[in-house]
């Protein structure tokens, strides 16, 4: 859309509901996408696990020099939502048209793959299989198609669909331990 396009719509939406009902409805829209994006950036609490006592056998004491106590840093789990983005170099690719032809062939190559090794995509696009890597991996169906299965993304994203899993990907996430 061109600027000129845009001025023309806006003068066209200024003049029909006015300029202060734009605005408000500018701010309800921005701060409703703010709240959105903020509940699925913000860092929740996390409650500090315990760490489990052994018990030692008791062993015969002798003395020993008193040495100073030495604190522990115990590590803090916490988890942060990520979006998961496959990242393929920026300068391998000119346009889509060649991410595509580079698409089809790594699925060629791993159907051939699969077909050596006497593995059908049937017995790869497993509920399963498909479980893990959306829901728990993260992967796209590009991906899947291309480093597992060797068939069509759109193969994969049917076959998901019938298992009825979640492709939001939105509940990925990633445990990451930091020392405090």
């Amino acid at each position: 859309m061109s600027d000129n396009e845009l001025n023309g719509d806006l003068s066209t939406l200024i003049g029909a509901y006015g300029i202060m009902a734009i605005h408000k409805a500018l701010m309800n829209r921005m701060r409703d996408e703010y709240s959105y994006l903020k509940n699925i950036f913000e860092e929740k609490p996390v409650k500090e696990e315990k760490p489990v006592k052994e018990e030692k056998p008791v062993k015969e004491e002798k003395p020993v020099k008193e040495e100073k106590p030495v604190k522990e840093e115990k590590p803090v789990v916490t988890e942060t939502p990520v979006t998961v983005i496959e990242h393929v170099e920026e300068a391998k690719f000119r346009d889509p048209k060649e991410m595509k032809e580079w698409q089809k062939g790594e699925e060629e190559k791993k159907r051939k793959e699969n077909e050596a090794k006497g593995i059908k995509k049937s017995d790869m696009l497993t509920k399963e299989n498909l479980k893990k890597w959306i829901e728990e991996d993260g992967r796209t169906f590009a991906y899947i198609s291309r480093e597992y299965v060797g068939c069509k993304d759109s193969e994969v994203s049917a076959a998901a669909k019938l298992f009825g899993i979640d492709t939001t990907r939105k509940n990925v996430t990633v445990k990451t331990v930091s020392k405090k």
